[in-house]
């Protein structure tokens, strides 16, 4: 038997958007005018994937949502995806926390941990474009 911790008044209300309300509350008088344009469309994008979410699929199934529209990192700049640094890879982590914490600790494996090396690839000596089509396929989200 499982026991029931939140009533079910109080579990109804806990909704994504709901939580991105206290989100925006508690944050948005931090942030300016770039960083707010940049939540509100992480907010968008994260309440229409959303409904994608099945917690018996594996998360990885939803990496060619973020990567179109260059959610797998923020850190470094690819493609023409803006705004991009350190304090937007912050914004974007949390956003997709509350969306799915699975989901973005998979994304921080792939788009990351294994992506942000293929960055400074070639400042450090690197050539050719084998590093460059690793980090399309891993940014787009078509590989992990």
């Amino acid at each position: 038997m499982q026991e029931k911790i939140i009533n079910d008044e109080i579990l109804e209300k806990i909704t994504l958007e709901n939580v991105f309300k206290i989100f925006n509350d508690i944050i948005f008088p931090m942030l300016n005018s770039e960083e707010l344009e940049f939540c509100n469309e992480l907010q968008e994008f994260c309440l229409e994937l959303h409904p994608k979410i099945d917690k018996s699929k594996d998360v990885y199934e939803l990496f060619p949502d973020l990567g179109s529209q260059g959610y797998m990192q923020r850190i470094n700049k690819w493609k023409d995806f803006t705004p991009y640094g350190m304090k937007k890879e912050i914004l974007l982590g949390t956003h997709l926390s509350l969306l799915d914490p699975q989901l973005d600790l998979a994304r921080i494996a792939s788009g990351i941990l294994c992506g942000n090396p293929t960055f400074h690839y070639y400042s450090h000596g690197g050539s050719g474009n084998t590093i460059q089509k690793v980090q399309d396929e891993l940014m787009s989200g078509q590989k992990i």
